[in-house]
């Protein structure tokens, strides 16, 4: 991994879902009980921590900021990345079509389809079902459809084509 690395969160609980998540699919578990109100997880090559900012301010995004953490293989990366957007993170299309893209072989990756199809369907489908997925409706049709982002036909979806 690396000696220590230190991310400031503003949620350790919800911390706690996605890291618990993600550095199990990496073989590491958090060595401390909740009420140390932070997360460590230790291994042979490093220590990796997620707890409130040592200075009281509220944590704020590391512009710039990056983590790699060692894996094994491709397939281990790809459930890291899973087990991760699973957990609440998120992830830009792009970034999910290229690794999608580089780990299958394919030579398009899930949003560019989405764009195909049209953003309409895909929303249909999770406006009916169940309370996380409908969350995951309500975003895309607030955040794509709401804009006239309705995919290729209309030249913008998640990606822009005119």
């Amino acid at each position: 991994m690396f000696t220590h690395a230190f991310l400031g969160s503003n949620d350790i609980e919800k911390s706690r879902k996605f890291y618990d998540a993600t550095m199990g699919v990496l073989g590491y578990q958090n060595v401390v009980p909740p009420e140390a109100g932070q997360l460590v997880y230790a291994g042979p090559q490093g220590t990796f921590i997620v707890g409130k900012p040592l200075n009281g301010e509220p944590a704020t995004y590391a512009n710039g900021g990056t983590l790699g953490f060692a894996a094994k293989d491709d397939e281990t990366v790809a459930a890291w990345h899973a087990a991760g957007l699973a957990a609440g993170g998120y992830a830009e299309p792009k970034d999910v079509d290229n690794v999608w893209r580089i780990s299958t072989g394919s030579p398009v990756g899930p949003f560019q389809i989405y764009d195909i199809i049209g953003l309409t369907t895909p929303y249909n489908i999770m406006a009916a079902g169940d309370d996380d997925t409908k969350k995951l409706a309500a975003w895309l049709k607030e955040n794509y459809i709401d804009k006239g982002r309705l995919g290729l036909a209309s030249g913008h979806g998640f990606y822009d084509y005119k």
